[in-house]
């Protein structure tokens, strides 16, 4: 069946690849970089051995958006089909990815293309495009599907206990992570990404505590429209939080993700996040 609308997004937003085949969301991979060696996220290289160079090489890896043209390929097979485009992507102010689908969008001339920005990422910006599939599975109208995505944009939390500052310091991105590195070894800080910007909110001593407090904070926002748990090769600590979770929210309906290795180039590895889209 083709849909009227389509949905499209990156790599970084952790859509599962089950929910994204079910609801024909179309991934296009971020670019994860080595030393000189490049990879489309998951395509060229996989999980596995995204650790594995973690584990045998001094190298930190890093990534960049990917090209236009990716994009451009992915915009010209949806409108070849006779679809119409939703685009929901990561926080614009922390990732290039927005700026690479508005070029391939301005290429494509006739084509009708909605790019949302949702001012965050990994499943937190996963569940608007989620959301959004479904309405145009639902036969929801372009405009009506790209507003409902805009509109869940301020209803989104998404907090994150790592491991290690030494990704986002490395990365360069957030500025406050080199200056806090030195003062943060012996804790394990949560960091809050809200309307695009990513801070330091609290700074527990254990990582028992900080999982405790994330589920405090999600206990805190109220009722809730969609939650799940992403993380960094820490299963077991992604279930522990879920099951603290399901004391606020139903735990059969709480999503367990990995993030994908372009989101971990950031993040550290053992990171552990929550994402969670408010009631309206």
């Amino acid at each position: 069946m083709t849909l009227q609308v389509r949905v499209v997004t990156d790599s970084t937003t952790n859509v599962p690849p089950e929910l994204a085949e079910r609801l024909q969301i179309m991934v296009v991979p971020c670019v994860v970089r080595f030393g000189n060696e490049t990879f489309r996220d998951e395509v060229d290289l996989s999980k596995d051995a995204f650790y594995h160079r973690l584990a045998t090489t001094s190298l930190l890896p890093a990534t960049s958006q990917p090209p236009a043209g990716e994009f451009e390929e992915a915009y010209r097979r949806l409108q070849a089909a006779g679809s119409a485009i939703v685009s929901v992507h990561t926080t614009s102010t922390l990732s290039g990815i927005l700026n690479s689908a508005h070029a391939a969008a301005m290429a494509l001339a006739g084509a009708e293309i909605e790019l949302v920005d949702t001012l965050t990422t990994t499943l937190a910006a996963g569940w608007i495009a989620i959301a959004a599939a479904e309405a145009a599975q639902a036969g929801a109208s372009l405009k009506e599907i790209a507003r409902q995505a805009r509109a869940m944009v301020p209803r989104t939390r998404l907090f994150a206990v790592l491991d290690t500052l030494e990704y986002l310091r490395k990365g360069g991105r957030v500025h406050w992570a080199a200056a806090f590195l030195g003062n943060l070894l012996q804790i394990k800080p949560i960091v809050e990404l809200r309307e695009g910007v990513l801070s330091l909110r609290e700074r527990p001593r254990t990582f028992r505590r900080a999982l405790a407090r994330l589920a405090e904070l999600v206990q805190e926002f109220g009722p809730l429209e969609r939650l799940g748990v992403v993380h960094a090769r820490a299963q077991e600590a992604a279930i522990q939080l879920a099951d603290l979770l399901g004391a606020h929210y139903p735990r059969e309906k709480i999503l367990i993700t990995e993030a994908s290795t372009a989101l971990v180039c950031h993040a550290g590895p053992g990171a552990v996040g929550v994402a969670a889209v408010l009631a309206p």
